[in-house]
């Protein structure tokens, strides 16, 4: 996206304001930055005509491009994410499931914040018409909340623990409720 059409106000504020970033950091040669906002940009236009939509496309890979170049995981898997459901949503399973693929490789299959590829692979299933899979897929994200949650639950009441524990002026307590609070399991 060249900036051209947020100069000549086609763009809703929030894209102009995208795109405004995206020649920013290409003009100070911030790459991450520049992923970043070519990764909101995309956001922004993939709404509206078609020619606003590949060009959010666009954004989105080539932020996606921009971000694995600096190493930045978290901003690549929000491009290929979006991507990825883009594919889904147009119908273009081959493209999701490639895409899909990069992001399990990327995250190594491991549950993650930003998105679940397994959420993504049951889509994939369910378009195919492979009920089972998708099943499989959904109980295995249910699973992964559930051992979320508990770690959770666990973490914040020791937390608790440890401000009570603290309250009663008892320090050295709540420093090894805090300590296990942040251990991993």
């Amino acid at each position: 996206v060249s900036g051209e059409e947020a100069a000549a106000g086609e763009l809703a504020p929030s894209a102009q304001m995208a795109a405004a970033a995206v020649r920013h950091a290409r003009e100070i040669g911030d790459v991450l930055a520049e992923a970043a906002a070519l990764i909101t940009l995309g956001n922004g236009l993939t709404s509206g005509s078609s020619d606003t939509r590949a060009a959010g496309l666009a954004a989105w890979t080539d932020g996606a491009a921009a971000a694995r170049a600096v190493r930045a995981d978290w901003w690549e898997t929000c491009a290929l994410a979006n991507l990825t459901e883009w594919a889904l949503r147009v119908g273009d399973r081959e493209e999701a499931v490639r895409l899909c693929d990069q992001l399990g490789r990327l995250s190594g299959d491991r549950p993650n914040v930003i998105l679940n590829v397994d959420l993504l692979r049951a889509e994939i299933a369910w378009g195919d018409g492979d009920v089972a899979h998708a099943r499989e897929q959904v109980l295995r994200i249910l699973e992964q909340q559930r051992q979320g949650t508990l770690f959770s639950l666990h973490e914040n009441g020791l937390l608790l623990a440890a401000r009570i524990v603290a309250g009663d002026g008892r320090l050295e307590d709540a420093a090894r409720l805090i300590t296990a609070a942040s251990a991993r399991e």
